[in-house]
């Protein structure tokens, strides 16, 4: 089954063509200006999809659940991506995302599981939470200098991430953003990052280093959890806190510098950090949570003041 739009047609409403599983092609026409949500949900045949010039915005759940999907090509003048636009389009391998687009909505791609790459342009304020969720074959992601916050779980078990640098201008990495990320191998945090959010990189197995430039001010709970291959830290100048198991279970860990800026570290921040042979904590720190380095570390402190 096909259907041509014809140029007459200036919007294709909510739910106009959900659930039509036997669609297998359709042709936009330039005439188009909106398509509303939920517009080809559950479309299960329709393998490609041409959005033409003139559309604004791709609404949400637009083509949600449309799993024989493999390629959608984006005009320059789409400025938004909906909410689940494209959640669970198992065979979409590759997406252009066009230079207008500022902002990415929620699970927007998520359970995209044939999608390898991502390349998001320049323009981009915002990822959505869960916006690449569980896209387990993505190996590269590229952000750009415009994006300035990063939702919680945004790429969460992207099982085949690499690396990632997050840029200049962004301002806080969401909770859980990269969690189980557990081919992820190396993560660059720009200057301008202030937070680093709870569980934001946990479990990523692989990862050996991670460089934090200056700006960052906290340090989220588990932000590192049981990151095994973690070989050293250093945490930059500037952060005040580390966070409830930041760097739990991270049994490779044998280095870690603490800045004089850090206030307080929480509770078993290091626990499980067996490899670690000591640590100094410098004298700005005035509380230490509980059971901070629980396991077999044998550690020296150094310089270890409270105020009155």
């Amino acid at each position: 089954m096909s259907v041509v739009i014809p140029e007459s047609v200036k919007s294709i409403g909510d739910d106009a063509f959900a659930g039509c599983e036997a669609l297998a092609s359709v042709v936009i026409s330039e005439g188009v200006k909106s398509i509303g949500d939920n517009a080809f949900i559950f479309c299960k045949s329709l393998v490609s999809v041409v959005i033409p010039e003139g559309v604004k915005s791709i609404g949400n759940d637009v083509f949600a659940y449309c799993e024989s999907l493999t390629s959608v090509v984006l005009p320059e003048g789409v400025e938004s991506i909906g909410d689940r636009a494209f959640a669970y389009c198992e065979s979409l391998a590759s997406v252009v995302i066009p230079a207008g687009v500022k902002s990415i909505g929620d699970r927007a791609f998520a359970f995209c599981e044939s999608l390898t790459s991502v390349v998001i342009p320049e323009g981009v304020k915002s990822i959505g939470d869960r916006a690449f969720a569980f896209c387990e074959s993505l190996t590269s992601v590229v952000i750009p200098e415009g994006v300035e916050s990063i939702g919680d779980r945004a790429f969460v078990f992207c099982e085949s991430l690499k690396s990632v640098v997050i840029p200049e201008g962004v301002k806080s990495i969401g909770d859980r953003a990269f969690e189980d990320c557990e081919s992820l191998k190396s993560v660059v945090v720009s200057e301008g990052v202030e937070r680093i959010g709870d569980g934001a990189f946990a479990r990523c197995k692989a990862l050996k280093k991670v460089v934090m430039s200056e700006g960052v001010k906290s340090i989220g709970a588990s932000a590192f959890e049981d990151c095994k291959s973690l070989a050293d830290i250093f945490i930059p100048e500037g952060v005040t806190s580390i966070g409830e198991s930041a760097f739990a279970g991270c049994e490779s860990l044998t280095s870690v510098v603490i800045p004089a800026s850090v206030e307080s570290i929480g509770d078993r921040a290091f626990s499980g950090c067996d490899s670690l042979p000591s640590v100094v904590i410098p004298a700005s720190v005035k509380t230490i949570g509980e059971e901070v380095f629980e396991g077999r570390l044998l550690f020296a402190l150094a310089d270890l003041f409270f105020d009155d």
